[in-house]
């Protein structure tokens, strides 16, 4: 399974990198820099089950532990969320705050999660 997330994230990090071109970049400035309010992005239903999933696990896993490590553990969810959303804005654009974050974009955000903290 922990492959088939690698390569899940790789070929969604391709593809995004493919849509972060600069025209890309220029559009959610334009589209946010100016906004009053903040946009919010919400997830799917399918989405806000798996991240919450997630965090009952890692905040379980790191309960009774109270090192850096733990620490990072228990906020497993949060980080990947923000990777999550920064995904989800390459895909879509100055239209992410009117799409639901979908489960699939969560997935590949907590593989590069994993990754980046050497457990991929």
């Amino acid at each position: 399974m922990a492959a088939r997330l690698k390569s899940s994230a790789a070929a969604f990090i391709t593809s995004a990198t493919n849509w972060c071109e600069d025209e890309r970049i220029r559009e959610l400035i334009e589209a946010f820099r100016f906004e009053k309010d903040p946009a919010v992005a919400s997830p799917s239903a399918s989405a806000r089950g798996y991240l919450r999933g997630m965090e009952s696990v890692s905040k379980g896993q790191a309960l009774h532990d109270e090192s850096i490590g733990a620490e990072i553990l228990r906020r497993r969810a949060e980080q990947v969320w923000r990777v999550a959303l920064c995904l989800h804005a390459i895909e879509h654009g100055s239209k992410a705050a009117m799409k639901p974050l979908e489960r699939a974009t969560a997935k590949c955000a907590e593989s590069i999660v994993a990754v980046c903290h050497g457990q991929g």
